[in-house]
């Protein structure tokens, strides 16, 4: 039996095991910074989408309390959401080649999958160094010498400010 016309093969697809791993390494690292992080849920956007969050307030004074008489309707707080702009999202390019005679001269194992290990922890670092710059745009700050101590002190304080906030929070055992 012959092919059907315009059937995708071997041959249409570029993708060679050593690049997917690289990007699967990649994906299991930020899999794990999330686990650490207790992000469940993360929202992907497209590079140019603004990133925004949302402020609920209330607009004046709370209405109503403990003035309002036995069988009497309960007084509206009016209420208000502003959005809060962070900034774009931008893509961030970046690429690594090694030449056919680096191969030749040094072999795959030197010249390609040690500069593939390199540019992935090049990379993280980039992407990790972004995230912890903006981590620290927050108003929570702790002081530790170890990284475990730099979780719990990080993960009390959070505590502790959703608290004061009237907010709920739920943790990960």
């Amino acid at each position: 039996m012959a092919a059907k016309t315009n059937l995708t093969t071997a041959a249409q697809i570029t993708v060679n095991a050593r690049e997917v791993d690289f990007v699967t390494r990649f994906g299991k690292n930020w899999d794990a910074l999330r686990t650490i992080m207790g992000i469940m849920r993360p929202i992907r956007k497209a590079p140019g989408t603004k990133l925004v969050s949302y402020e609920a307030t209330v607009d004046g004074t709370l209405a109503g309390g403990t003035s309002v008489a036995e069988g009497d309707e309960i007084p509206l707080t009016k209420m208000k959401v502003e959005p809060k702009t962070y900034g774009d999202i931008e893509i961030a390019k970046y690429a690594k080649s090694v030449s056919v005679e680096a191969v030749a001269k040094y072999g795959a194992d030197v010249a390609v999958e040690k500069t593939d290990e390199a540019f992935l922890v090049a990379l993280q670092n980039n992407v990790l160094g972004d995230f912890y710059t903006f981590l620290n745009t927050g108003s929570l700050a702790v002081a530790a010498t170890t990284w475990q101590q730099g979780l719990a002190l990080a993960k009390g304080n959070v505590l502790d400010k959703f608290a004061s906030m009237d907010r709920d929070v739920i943790t990960a055992k």
